[in-house]
C-alpha cells in the first residue's frame, strides 16, 4: 500500500530497493534507448569515417583523371603542331621538285641546243650581208642553206 501511495505521488522502487522518480519500466526503456543511440552514433561515426575515406578517393581519381586530360590535350596538340609541320614540309618539297623539274626542264633544253646547234646560214653573196628584213612564217629558202641532222 506503500508503494501505491508513493506510485501516484511519482515515486517508486527499482530491484535493489532505491527510491526513483521514473517508473521502472521507464527507466528501462530510457536506458535501452540511451544504449541504442550510443550505438547509432558509433555507426554515424564509422560511416563518416568511411564517407571521409571515400570522398579523398575520389578527390584523389578526379586530381589523376585532370592530369590524364590535360595530357591527353597536350598530345593531341602536339599530334596537331606535328601535322602541320608535315603538310608545311611537304609544301617546301613540293615547291622544291617543282623547282628542280624547271631547272632540270632547262638543262635538258639547253643539251638539247648543244647537241643540235642551229644550221650553218649561208648568204647570198650579191647582198654582202644578211638580209634586211627576215619575218618568222616567210623565209626565202633560196637565198638559205639549211643543213638537216639525222638521228
Amino acid at each position: 500500500m506503500a508503494k501505491d501511495i508513493l506510485g501516484e505521488a511519482g515515486f517508486h522502487f527499482d530491484e535493489l530497493n532505491k527510491l526513483r522518480v521514473l517508473d521502472p519500466e521507464v527507466s528501462q526503456q530510457t536506458t535501452e534507448l540511451k544504449e541504442e543511440c550510443k550505438v547509432f552514433v558509433d555507426k554515424i561515426a564509422e560511416f563518416k569515417k568511411i564517407v571521409g575515406g571515400l570522398i579523398e578517393l575520389v578527390d584523389q581519381l578526379a586530381k589523376t583523371t585532370e592530369n590524364e586530360k590535360i595530357k591527353a590535350i597536350g598530345a593531341r596538340n602536339l599530334l596537331k603542331s606535328i601535322a602541320k609541320q608535315r603538310e608545311a614540309q611537304q609544301q617546301q618539297l613540293q615547291a622544291l621538285i617543282a623547282e628542280k623539274t624547271t631547272q632540270l626542264e632547262r638543262c635538258e633544253k639547253k643539251r638539247i641546243q648543244e647537241s643540235f646547234p642551229p644550221p650553218p646560214v649561208s648568204y647570198n653573196t650579191k647582198s654582202h650581208g644578211p638580209p634586211k628584213k627576215l619575218t618568222v612564217g616567210r623565209i626565202r629558202t633560196d637565198k638559205i642553206l639549211f643543213h638537216t641532222v639525222q638521228s
